[in-house]
């Protein structure tokens, strides 16, 4: 039953991980792409039920072939905040010259953004206590598999959990709740440096709590082999 529930949810999760890495790898591809000049030809807020998004057109000239092109970024994050519809609409009004970076490929693929933003990043953070769960459930799963104790020092405490699994719970749970002060005072677009930093601190805080457990579990070994003397 555990093996078939952390097939299903692996299964999700790695759906959710491939869409959002395949945004932030077109994204960074995006930063060597020829680049022409631009003009907006539309540019209004798309009012939703809960949400606003952006309605976005631009025309441009690659050789001799004229474009219309209607995608901001690559990948998802562009229409969760309001806010932000609103303000990148006044900052692309209608008429404005824009640089275009066009994929050399298919001159008809283009944006207006390129390279990662905060953006891609609050997105992989909501998605890594998905991701937590998944590699933390198969960690434990293996140890307690005939291969997975064979593997496991003859003095090492037989119960409790891995470092690695410690290590990956508090990244992950530091992940969860640090995610909401950023989208309370930010939204789903907030700045790259502070994204950055938040980053440093949830990798920070994983590696901590998973050294702290290896340690502990380490003088543990030494007084469960003492016991056993």
């Amino acid at each position: 039953m555990v093996v078939v529930f952390l097939l299903l949810w692996s299964a999700i999760t790695l759906s959710l991980l491939g869409f959002m890495a395949d945004g932030a790898v077109q994204q960074i591809r995006a930063l060597s792409y020829p680049n022409v000049p631009g003009l907006v030809t539309e540019s209004q807020v798309i009012r939703r039920s809960k949400t606003s998004g952006i309605r976005l057109r631009y025309h441009y000239v690659v050789g001799e072939r004229e474009f219309e092109g209607d995608r901001l970024r690559f990948g998802g994050g562009e229409g969760e905040s309001g806010d932000w519809a609103a303000r990148t609409v006044a900052t692309l009004p209608p008429g404005k010259k824009v640089v275009v970076h066009y994929d050399p490929v298919s001159p008809d693929r283009a944006v207006l953004v390129a390279g990662i933003e905060g953006a891609d990043l609050v997105w992989f953070q909501f998605a890594m206590p998905f991701t937590v769960v998944m590699l933390a459930g198969w960690t434990e799963a293996w140890r307690r598999t005939p291969w997975g104790r064979a593997l496991r020092s003859d003095t090492e405490v037989p119960d409790g959990f891995g470092p690695f699994t410690v290590g990956l719970v508090a990244f992950g749970l530091a992940a969860f709740i640090g995610l909401f002060p950023v989208l309370f005072t930010k939204g789903f677009h907030p700045p790259l440096a502070l994204m950055i930093t938040i980053w440093c601190l949830l990798i920070s805080i994983g590696f901590g709590a998973g050294t702290f457990a290896w340690w502990k579990k380490r003088m543990g070994a030494a007084s469960f082999a003492g016991g056993q003397r």
